[in-house]
């Protein structure tokens, strides 16, 4: 064979090859639009977000939590209450006493990469003593998943002899939750945690006469100190002069359990804290920065993984009175959008604070979809990429709805950007013939005068085609977006003193469709 005749082989052998290479991807649905907007989360659909900072239950990132804590070894647990569907309590849309409600958390936290709950006061009334139990039924059905108790004052309440009351609580653990193979132990000891320190009790005869033999964990860095305590776990740094994040307390309850080598340390991270809601609101705010507390508070322990903590806790799974549940996601004040243009998808985050980063977000999933509701996850991008040139796909010719899901950080809401079209070949557009829509923003009324700081919008859109998202715009700004809804009530933030114009968007067949325009002043 001659050289000429190979080089013809040679030829045909490359474009056979690349004609093998470039046939068309086929579009298998791998998951769905709402699966992956949807709320994913044990939080109640019937919940519809606070001016806390606790959001309506949505698309939470089920990366593992431990993500956020590379090099750590310990045990991560969640900080859980059962008191909710009490009447003492505001309605969150569930009851702690329902068993198929206590599965969903339990399924949820480790879905999320948690490794246990510790459950605050167990021992406390019959309604709460019932959801800890509840809550325990739940815990025993997953080998290995870590259950632990907490002591507050209110298990305390009424009583004159405190001692004998804790005695006859760690008699009831000991009964009901220490012999379980899923009690938290250290040391081969079943750890109790001590909220409140009670006044007039002796912890150290408590100690002695508990059955089960159980060890104390004290509450902040002061209960490393007493010769009763086995040790301590920190709990949330509230901003003050000295320490404007509150992560200094974080920093001391670290150092502090240095100087205690043969004592348990138990360490904590939150998203933020605000009590403006509870009855006993005492106007205490750490603030969330869009989800930066969150990711900086579990930061502080990779300081110290030298003589890192035994245990981790999150403060809390789901105390929403106090603005501190992680339950239904948290929050970076981001929405991402997209657009195509002559084959190149260009995509990015938006944020509605000044607080919102890019560091609160992981990567991002480009999904394509020919319906617009069944996906195919197309590609995964690196955070800080703002394109993706398409036409680099072999797809066959027609029509396609682009979607770019923002993947947050561990524990933080995922993001869907609204769909864009795009057409390969000469195909008809994937859109639907013009369509009859509208946008009724209900609340505030135009020219509204006396608006709270977290401004309540209320909204509605119809159309003739799916609606697919909302959005609510503060003075031109996106403040938030809602995917697969076609209304909404949550609140946006206005500076005091101000007025502020808001308008309510509707994404139907391809394009936003706007509300009127109102005007709110903020006043307090």
């Amino acid at each position: 064979m001659n050289s000429r005749t190979a080089l013809i082989i040679f030829l045909f052998s490359c474009f056979y090859i690349a004609q093998s290479f470039a046939q068309n991807i086929t579009i298998t649905s791998t998951t769905t639009l709402s699966a992956q907007t949807g709320n994913n989360t044990s939080a109640a659909n019937t919940f519809a977000g606070l001016p806390n900072g606790d959001p309506k239950p949505g698309n939470v990132s089920k990366l593992p939590i431990r993500d956020l804590v590379p090099g750590y070894n310990g045990k991560i647990l969640a900080h859980y209450m059962p008191w909710w569907g009490n009447s003492g309590h505001i309605n969150i849309g569930y009851s702690t006493h329902d068993p198929a409600q206590a599965e969903r958390t339990v399924r949820d936290m480790i879905s999320r990469g948690y490794d246990g709950v510790m459950v605050t006061e167990a021992n406390s009334n019959n309604w709460d003593q019932t959801g800890a139990l509840t809550m325990f039924a739940a815990v025993v059905n997953h080998p290995g998943f870590l259950f632990a108790v907490s002591q507050n004052k209110g298990a305390f309440s009424g009583t004159t002899d405190p001692t004998s009351r804790l005695i006859a609580n760690m008699t009831f653990s000991n009964q009901h939750y220490f012999q379980s193979p899923n009690y938290l132990r250290i040391n081969g000891h079943p750890v109790v945690f001590i909220f409140d320190t009670i006044s007039g009790l002796d912890y150290a005869k408590a100690k002695a006469n508990s059955p089960g033999s159980p060890i104390f964990i004290f509450r902040n860095s002061s209960g490393f100190s007493p010769s009763y305590s086995n040790g301590a776990f920190s709990w949330i740094g509230l901003p003050s002069s000295t320490d404007p994040t509150g992560l200094l307390s974080l920093d001391s309850f670290y150092k502090a359990s240095n100087s205690f080598p043969t004592k348990a340390a138990v360490g904590s991270f939150w998203k933020g804290f605000d009590d403006s809601v509870a009855s006993w609101t005492q106007h205490r705010l750490a603030p969330q920065k869009c989800g930066t507390t969150w990711l900086n508070s579990l930061a502080r322990v990779q300081n110290f993984l030298a003589n890192a903590p035994e245990v981790l806790k999150v403060a809390t799974w789901n105390d929403y009175e106090e603005g501190t549940e992680v339950e239904t996601g948290i929050d970076n004040c981001a929405s991402v959008h997209a657009s195509v243009s002559n084959g190149t998808l260009s995509f990015g985050p938006s944020f509605s604070s000044s607080a919102g980063t890019e560091s609160t977000v992981d990567h991002y999933q480009v999904y394509i979809s020919q319906d617009g509701q069944n996906l195919m996850k197309l590609t995964e991008l690196s955070t800080g990429s703002r394109t993706l040139n398409l036409s680099s796909y072999s797809l066959a010719a027609g029509n396609y709805f682009i979607y770019v899901q923002m993947v947050a950080k561990p524990g933080i809401l995922n993001r869907m950007s609204p769909a864009v079209t795009y057409t390969v070949g000469t195909g008809a557009s994937p859109t639907a013939p013009p369509t009859a829509a509208t946008v009724t923003l209900s609340w505030p009324t135009d020219n509204y005068p006396n608006a709270a700081q977290w401004i309540e919008v209320r909204a509605s859109a119809k159309s003739t085609a799916p609606i697919t998202a909302m959005a609510v715009q503060v003075d031109g700004k996106t403040a938030l977006t809602l995917n697969n809804v076609s209304s909404l009530d949550r609140w946006v933030f206005g500076s005091v003193g101000s007025w502020h114009t808001i308008q309510a968007l509707a994404f139907t067949n391809g394009v936003w469709v706007r509300s009127a325009t109102v005007r709110a002043f903020v006043t307090h």
